[in-house]
C-alpha cells in the first residue's frame, strides 16, 4: 500500500508504522479528521441518510434520518429546510435547534 494511502486511511497503523502522530486535518488525513469529528459529535444527532422528495414533508424541505453519533440504532427523522441542510459539513448534517421532528406514517 502506498504510504499516502496508509497515512489518509489507516492512521492509526500509519502512526504505528512510522512512530509519529497525525494531526487529525483533512490534509494530513481524511480518515483521522473524520474520526475526530465523529467524536467531537458523539453527542449530538448525526444525519446517516437524506431524502429530497417525501411524501408529507413541507415544501421546501428534506427528510433527515439522523443517529446519536451517527453510531447509534435508534433512528430519529426530521423535516430539514433545503437552505439549512445545503450548509451541512462534509461527514454530515448536524441536527440543529429548530430542525422539526417528523413522524414517520406507520
Amino acid at each position: 500500500m502506498l504510504k499516502i494511502n496508509l497515512r489518509h486511511f489507516y492512521p492509526d497503523q500509519y502512526e504505528k508504522n512510522f512512530g509519529v502522530k497525525l494531526l487529525p486535518t483533512k490534509l494530513t488525513s481524511v480518515e483521522a479528521n473524520h474520526q475526530h469529528w465523529l467524536k467531537i459529535h458523539q453527542h449530538d444527532l448525526i444525519e446517516i441518510n437524506a431524502w429530497d422528495h417525501s411524501p408529507h414533508v413541507p415544501p421546501n424541505h428534506m427528510l433527515v434520518e439522523a443517529t446519536l453519533g451517527g453510531k447509534d440504532e435508534t433512528l430519529h427523522y426530521f423535516a430539514v429546510t433545503y437552505e439549512r441542510y445545503s450548509k451541512k459539513h462534509e461527514f454530515g448534517y448536524i441536527i440543529q435547534p429548530g430542525d422539526e421532528p417528523y413522524k414517520l406514517a406507520e
